[in-house]
């Protein structure tokens, strides 16, 4: 709404919008949704748009938007702080770039602001008032620098840097693809020691997320790094559909009744990885929390054979009650309603755990059941293990929140904990 002299006036906008700023005299806005404004006026979700504030403010219904910024398959919108000129995170195929966007005679103008590494591009301040941003250029191997730059002069220069957690040269990080059930092709990275010699099994690390439109993006791996890649061992992370990695139509890809997707896609990345023989069933573990608990867990259920131990940060698994639990009902719109099977992910909404009744225990993953998205789905969870005779660990931290820790030093621990396997397969957390 635009508060007018007499009323208020509806803007002209879709109902999936956000206003996100103003730059040179003009209104910005981002889409969520597609947008047909007239027969030959149409914009993508994930687009920005501007509009002109002179005339826009005298007759708010009759304004023209302009361009700012369209997605495309691979490529979608991040972060973008305002200052004088609008500034610009773009994933291109999960690795950002950096632009400045000026609005010159009725169109935006991009320029690249050039560091010198491009993985991921996080616009983390600006001010209104100058040309000034701060943001950090991160991947997996390297520490983090914070960079410091002025749109005005173009001047770039690092400020610091984060210490190293471990050495980044014994190290590779690449990105391949997987090919998931329906065709699609899915992107993921996979850290790796640089003499690993493929067919040797590595014990590999899967970590996934795949939900709410959150994307998994290069980051210094330093907290995991030494305990894990250091020795000897892989780090797979996985831009599963229902992530935002590729902007609304990637997350809308795999909700509600289509959420079977996010899963195949996962189970997708495990067949890719021992086709290309970085690794093998029985070196292969699973790590999630909250969302990505739900996707662990149904991942080993679904193919038990291909997983042979899974933590699960958070324990998210009841998904017949998730809606009379907590702040379940809320999550409706990524996993559907129970009550309407139709909208719940195909005939029946999924429960990993119970399904593990239909296992026997020796084909099924070692389980590690830390804190906590409902209380009672953890203590629920380990029963179900106990009663198949499967080996567990679950930790009860009474002083955790969703994050599984109630101060730092807790949450180092827990990050740490991510990382050693155990011989015999039992994935344990730290206490």
């Amino acid at each position: 709404m635009l508060f007018g002299p007499n009323a208020p006036v509806k803007l002209n906008l879709p109902k999936k919008a956000n206003i996100s700023g103003i730059v040179s005299g003009r209104l910005l806005v981002t889409l969520d949704e597609d947008w047909i404004l007239s027969g030959s006026t149409r914009f993508a979700a994930g687009s920005m748009i501007s509009y002109g504030l002179g005339k826009w403010n005298k007759d708010p219904l009759r304004g023209m938007p302009s361009l700012v910024f369209q997605p495309e398959p691979r490529r979608a919108l991040s972060g973008f702080p305002v200052t004088k000129n609008l500034l610009m995170a773009s994933p291109d195929n999960v690795q950002s770039k950096a632009f400045i966007y000026r609005y010159d005679q009725g169109t935006w103008r991009a320029t690249p602001i050039p560091p010198p590494t491009n993985e991921n591009v996080s616009l983390s301040a600006a001010s209104e008032e100058t040309d000034v941003v701060l943001f950090t250029v991160s991947n997996y191997l390297e520490p983090t620098p914070l960079w410091y730059f002025d749109a005005a002069s173009e001047g770039l220069e690092i400020l610091r840097t984060i210490p190293p957690k471990f050495n980044p040269f014994r190290h590779v990080a690449e990105q391949f693809e997987a090919t998931s059930l329906d065709g699609t092709r899915i992107p993921y990275f996979l850290v790796r020691p640089k003499n690993a010699r493929f067919g040797a099994e590595i014990p590999t690390l899967l970590n996934g997320y795949g939900g709410f439109h959150a994307s998994l993006l290069p980051s210094c791996a330093g907290t995991m790094g030494r305990p894990w890649p250091e020795q000897g061992n892989a780090y797979v992370v996985a831009n599963l559909r229902s992530g935002g990695e590729f902007g609304p139509r990637w997350h809308e890809a795999a909700q509600a009744a289509t959420k079977q997707r996010t899963w195949d896609d996962f189970i997708a990345f495990a067949e890719d990885l021992i086709g290309r023989k970085v690794t093998s069933p029985r070196r292969l573990g699973v790590v999630g929390g909250s969302q990505g608990d739900l996707l662990v867990g149904t991942a080993t259920t679904q193919r038990r054979d291909r997983f042979n131990a899974a933590i699960v940060q958070v324990a998210l698994f009841d998904m017949f009650r998730f809606t009379k639990l907590g702040a379940g009902s809320s999550y409706i719109g990524e996993y559907g309603d129970p009550a309407i099977p139709s909208s719940a992910g195909g005939s029946r909404p999924t429960h990993p755990i119970r399904s593990l009744s239909r296992a026997r225990p020796t084909q099924t993953p070692s389980f590690s059941l830390p804190p906590r998205a409902t209380a009672c789905m953890r203590p629920t969870a380990a029963a179900r293990l106990a009663a198949l005779g499967q080996p567990y660990y679950c930790y009860e931290n009474i002083d955790g929140g969703h994050s599984a820790a109630a101060n730092l030093t807790g949450y180092a621990c827990r990050l740490h904990s991510n990382t050693p396997m155990h011989p015999g397969g039992l994935w344990i957390e730290c206490g």
